[in-house]
């Protein structure tokens, strides 16, 4: 049964780190400390339950055991060894260092220093398991390590599946919105259940379902397994309470106005059946729209969200473009409200006709976007 007051760390998209601080606050656990796309924080088992089944904006929740100088492959090996991975790894385990990142370290050359971390984890975990060879016949352990001036902190992920994969968009449309940073954008938005929400360019829906299960503040891991369940350190009791809890804490009764549009049927389809998966299709709505028929219907405050098509992986750069000039005219179909858009590029305000109140970067995996926000109060300023 894992300690009080452990170390984990939260995987984010980077740009999000406050963000995901802030869940953590609200769930009553602080963070130490904030790295670009990482948030380290200490809990006990509760708390790593609750941060595995309701992190809306996390992508991985990992164990930290442990930080040391490692500016050589020796005090790599001694560190690595040192610390007692039997927590996580059970005897038949099979260990994989997935990722090494280095930052101004001595230590950069990736195949080496995972050659070199496998060895010394395996052999601690042979000597406390009194066995000359580990079978590997067991489930994957996944640890990553990060070398920053020499400081080596590896994390041995918890989750399996990373967290954004809900498990509900099991059909997609092309280019889907990464739903930890659908998440994220409703925190950025400041959106609430009480405010109507819009998506002219909904695709597969992943930003309505998530405002849905938000409103209606349904966690959004808390049905899944987790690689945690698996591990000689779970608290089968502690997760069993979290869920129980959170289940609790779902309103059902309550109402919200969401509506995702596309000009795709297709996409509109998809979006019906995430939604229906989901469990949210009495709370959104979703209808086959050009963007140019989207308004507001007389609604004199609410909040437009989006993630219009761009040129990297739909059409052209151009098309986007025309496209996005085009989404120019929401600003007078919907008088009074909020705009945020997340697009590929920095200059999308341009075309827009408007200047934001911020442009956010955000990186989710290998791509790069910028969150673009529009304010009621400054939606008619010309950029």
């Amino acid at each position: 049964m894992p300690k009080s007051n452990e170390a984990y760390a939260a995987i984010c998209p980077v740009g999000l780190e406050k963000v995901l601080a802030q869940e953590l606050s609200r769930m009553g656990i602080e963070a130490e400390s904030r790295d670009p796309g990482r948030v380290g924080f200490r809990a006990d088992a509760r708390g790593v339950a609750s941060a595995l089944c309701a992190l809306r904006t996390a992508d991985r929740i990992l164990a930290a055991p442990g930080g040391f100088h490692a500016p050589d492959f020796d005090s790599l090996f001694e560190g690595m060894r040192a610390l007692p991975w039997e927590r996580w790894i059970g005897r038949e385990d099979r260990v994989t260092i997935v990722r090494v990142r280095s930052r101004a370290s001595a230590l950069g050359a990736q195949t080496s220093v995972q050659a070199v971390a496998h060895k010394a984890v395996y052999e601690r975990l042979g000597r406390v398991y009194k066995v000359s060879r580990m079978p590997q016949t067991g489930p994957e352990r996944e640890v990553r390590l990060y070398l920053d001036d020499d400081l080596c902190t590896p994390l041995l992920d918890l989750s399996g599946d990373p967290l954004y994969k809900r498990g509900w968009r099991t059909e997609s449309v092309e280019a889907p919105l990464r739903e930890t940073v659908a998440a994220g954008l409703l925190f950025l938005s400041g959106w609430t259940r009480k405010r109507p929400l819009r998506d002219p360019f909904c695709g597969g829906g992943t930003l309505a379902v998530e405002a849905a299960l938000w409103a209606r503040d349904e966690a959004p891991n808390l049905r899944r397994r987790f690689a945690w369940e698996t591990m000689p350190s779970f608290d089968p009791e502690a997760l069993q309470g979290v869920r129980a809890d959170l289940e609790g804490r779902i309103r059902r009764d309550i109402r919200a106005d969401i509506l995702g549009s596309d000009r795709d049927e297709g996409a509109v389809s998809v979006a019906r059946a995430n939604a229906r998966r989901a469990g949210v299709e009495d709370l959104v709505r979703f209808e086959r729209l050009d963007m140019e028929d989207s308004s507001s219907g007389g609604l004199p405050e609410g909040l437009v969200l989006a993630n219009p098509p761009y040129g990297l992986r739909m059409g052209t750069e151009a098309e986007a473009e025309v496209l996005w000039r085009a989404a120019g005219g929401l600003k007078d179909r919907y008088p009074g409200w909020s705009f945020g858009f997340i697009a590929n590029r920095e200059d999308f305000p341009a075309f827009f006709g408007a200047r934001p109140a911020s442009s956010r970067t955000i990186l989710a995996g290998a791509e790069k976007l910028w969150f673009h926000w529009f304010p009621a109060a400054s939606g008619s300023g010309k950029g």
